[in-house]
């Protein structure tokens, strides 16, 4: 079947992808003439000239300036959005953007496509959520329930997408609210849970009636357009280091130091039961006879060891790990939709789920790609 669409996302670009995006759009109009003919680009710190700061406007210029000076350094978000004319219209929104800090890396920015036959919305953004608050909650001794101070952070954030959404005027029954990039969800070790955050928040239907109370939108939910069952099903795709590995690996693998069952690069990440069983059966006996004051984070470290961190491609120093930095899925695709559209929407994956690009080099995260078909039932 033709391609309809096509949504790609960077989310620390320090490059110029213009030429990239140029080129690969002549090759699509030369090979397959049924599939995206047309081309939107953007950017968040150049579309983001009408940005405020705590809520002045006349101080959206400076905050404009500050965040294009920091760019070179720390990079931008920026999406490219292909579609096929035929299908779709593009409806020329140029105040799909907002941000989360100061940082332009932390901001979201994206493209409104319409169907032009049933009229259903596309809004896809692309993404950095922010770490700082989330950080702070994994590294704070005093926490006792981290993974409630964790999700209350990512709600918070969700939540601050659907408030800049609603403002829009684009969140109704008929709109799929699309994001995706480096969604900085993070596995925490609890007891003898091993849980994922943003995994967590989505299973949560209190907190997900939090993040959209009062808001002017109709009742919804997020999900996950790929949606997995535990955290032992969700491929690792952080923190890496400079080596490449040659498979592609779940946090089941990794948790229970267990690659026999790993992905041969380019195979597609499905969640299967079996995996989840592992992970759930881990050796937290180990912990239970070690005398160690150290983190159950750097338990699990020292138990798959340096030389088998630096085979599967990680470049993590135990002595001086980092809770933050510990291997964690990260790269998602999220969506939010109305209640009464959701129970008519159908996902379908022609290639089976994720698929992990381990191949790319200069990032510490595996990049993911998701071929999926959406159909709406009347």
């Amino acid at each position: 079947e033709p391609v309809d669409a096509v949504f790609l996302v960077l989310t620390e670009s320090r490059i110029r992808i213009s030429k990239g995006v140029a080129a690969c759009l002549a090759r699509w109009r030369q090979s397959a003439p049924v599939g995206p003919d047309s081309i939107v680009m953007r950017n968040a710190v150049r579309d983001q000239v009408g940005w405020s700061c705590s809520g002045l406007p006349c101080l959206g210029g400076l905050v404009t300036c500050f965040s294009g000076m920091l760019t070179p350094w720390l990079g931008n978000v920026k999406t490219m959005t292909a579609y096929r004319s035929s299908r779709f219209q593009e409806e020329g929104r140029s105040d799909l953007v907002g941000n989360f800090t100061l940082n332009p890396e932390k901001a979201f920015v994206g493209t409104s496509l319409v169907d032009v036959d049933s009229k259903l919305r596309l809004c896809m953004l692309g993404t950095h959520f922010p770490m700082r608050s989330l950080t702070a909650v994994l590294e704070d001794p005093l926490e006792f329930d981290k993974l409630a101070a964790a999700k209350h952070e990512f709600a918070k954030t969700l939540r601050k997408v659907l408030i800049d959404a609603s403002r829009w005027g684009i969140m109704d029954a008929n709109t799929v609210l699309i994001v995706q990039g480096d969604l900085n969800s993070r596995t925490i070790l609890e007891g003898n849970s091993q849980l994922d955050v943003l995994l967590e928040l989505l299973g949560d239907r209190a907190a997900q009636e939090g993040i959209c109370r009062d808001l002017p939108i109709p009742v919804g939910s997020w999900h996950e357009i790929f949606s997995y069952q535990n955290v032992g099903q969700l491929p690792v795709t952080y923190k890496f280091g400079g080596a490449l590995h040659s498979f592609q690996l779940t946090l089941g693998q990794f948790l229970s130091n267990d690659n026999s069952a790993a992905n041969p690069t380019g195979a597609s990440v499905t969640p299967t039961n079996s995996q989840s069983a592992a992970a759930s059966s881990f050796a937290y006996s180990n912990f239970t006879n070690n005398n160690s004051v150290a983190s159950p984070y750097t338990e699990v470290m020292n138990n798959v060891g340096q030389d088998k961190l630096k085979e599967w491609g990680f470049k993590h120093d135990v002595s001086n790990f980092k809770v933050r930095h510990f291997p964690a899925s990260t790269d998602r695709i999220l969506y939010w939709a109305a209640d009464s559209l959701h129970r008519r929407m159908t996902w379908s994956f022609p290639r089976g789920g994720y698929e992990v690009l381990d191949g790319l080099k200069g990032t510490d995260h595996r990049p993911v790609v998701l071929e999926a078909k959406l159909e709406v039932s009347p």
